[in-house]
């Protein structure tokens, strides 16, 4: 499923092979966590997270592009929202944020949030109503 998400979503830069997926999503300093999204019993989707003391860092989200119209990215990051309540961590970190990217752009949409600076200072996201 992860090749053929790589194959459907991406530019071709990353070969899928086993090594570069267990580098790329699981070789990590702290506890990954690893949700799985099923229909019926078919694997439709994954999302990876690293979990700290008191935050939910979301990694990486793929899932089967046969189902790319079911909104399982949007489904994951609000499953993974509510893990972390349930967990009583105090934040969620969506990661990295580019504005002019249109694959990280989404980001925004999930309100409210906030931006870490260059200053080392998090400062409420800009308003956008697009």
């Amino acid at each position: 499923m992860y090749v053929r998400y790589l194959d459907h979503q991406h530019d071709g830069t990353m070969t899928g092979s086993r090594d570069e997926f267990l580098d790329f999503l699981y070789n990590s300093p702290v506890q990954t966590l690893e949700f799985t999204f099923r229909l019926g019993r078919r694997l439709v989707g994954a999302s990876l997270a690293d979990r700290c003391r008191n935050v939910l860092s979301a990694v990486y989200m793929y899932f089967d592009p046969e189902h790319r119209r079911r909104g399982l990215g949007t489904y994951s990051i609000l499953w993974e929202i509510a893990y972390a309540a349930r967990q009583n961590l105090d934040y969620y970190y969506l990661g990295y944020f580019v504005a002019d990217c249109p694959k990280m752009s989404y980001k925004a949409h999930y309100r409210p949030f906030e931006l870490l600076h260059p200053n080392g200072r998090w400062e409420p996201g800009p308003d956008r109503t697009e």
